[in-house]
């Protein structure tokens, strides 16, 4: 008895430390920052998530209240426009014109990027309350932006989006160099914190979207499918509520040749949503989601 107990003990003490040291290996999005600025340190545990979510938007502490979400996508067609009066020549590319060359087993063409970044999905719905709702048909009649003032506030912001504007929806799209700058290959817009500086009209109006530099000559490299499914598992990771860091096996860092999430991706992701839901509560959430992707095809 006495043996049983010391190994409980010893457990105990081995899992509390492994929390300990696993929640320095990830990074959110967002988080209080204390004064000097620690950089891209999370505040643990005082950070908070304000993340996509299938019926609205949510707070939610990476720490102390995991809450599973669901999450559908879909892929800009070329030649959709944007909503900014400031830019109403701003085009996207077509996505195959990044010139990723896919390996053997993976379709050619749009078929190609579109099974990537569904496995780019569901790598992070494996691992967390994250389910993937699947993909969505766009005909590019859904512009790039735009939240109607739903509560008729006369103020935009995310919490405006309701289902049918795309909470809880993630569009992947190209922008050349004109649009998107060339120092960087992709970049996410994620909901900003309340308050923060980046919460925006601009900002809470493209949440969710992921842009990729088209003329990038990373994409038509020998293993430039590698590269894009890292960096999309990367920009999805920052709509999730992710953050960079420096841990060499994450997604959320340098230099972009992961194919599968980390450790400490794993651990924050299971922080923010918690863990994978049981077969019922996905038939739940996928019926509670019918009204939602509907609403996106209608409106499409």
């Amino acid at each position: 008895m006495k043996k049983k107990f010391l190994a409980m003990v010893m457990l105990a003490v081995v899992l509390a430390f492994c929390s300990a040291t696993q929640a320095n290996l990830w990074e959110h999005q967002s988080s209080p920052w204390s004064d000097p600025d620690p950089g891209w340190a999370l505040d643990y545990p005082n950070g908070m998530a304000w993340v996509l979510g299938p019926d609205g938007t949510t707070i939610r502490s990476p720490v102390s209240t995991p809450q599973p979400t669901g999450l559908s996508w879909s892929i800009v067609p070329v030649s959709t426009n944007d909503t900014d009066p400031t830019t109403y020549l701003k085009y996207t590319q077509g996505l195959y014109s990044l010139g990723v060359n896919f390996s053997s087993g993976v379709p050619s063409g749009m078929e190609g990027y579109k099974h990537v970044l569904g496995e780019v999905m569901d790598e992070w719905a494996s691992v967390c309350g994250v389910t993937n709702l699947g993909y969505v048909e766009e005909d590019g009649s859904v512009l790039v932006g735009g939240a109607p003032d739903t509560n008729g506030d006369g103020i935009l912001h995310i919490t405006d989006r309701g289902s049918a504007a795309g909470v809880g929806h993630i569009r992947f799209m190209a922008y050349d160099e004109r649009w998107i700058s060339s120092s960087v290959y992709a970049q996410a817009t994620y909901i900003a914190e309340p308050g923060s500086q980046v919460d925006n009209v601009a900002n809470n109006s493209k949440a969710g979207d992921i842009r990729f530099n088209s003329e990038a000559d990373i994409w038509g490299m020998s293993n430039g499918m590698l590269f894009f499914r890292n960096i999309a598992m990367h920009e999805v990771g920052h709509v999730l509520g992710f953050g960079h860091n420096s841990i060499t096996d994450s997604v959320m860092s340098s230099p972009y040749t992961e194919w599968n999430l980390g450790t400490g991706d794993i651990e924050g992701a299971l922080a923010i949503y918690g863990p994978v839901p049981e077969p019922a509560s996905l038939v739940l959430l996928a019926i509670g989601s019918l009204s939602l992707l509907y609403r996106r095809r209608k409106g499409s």
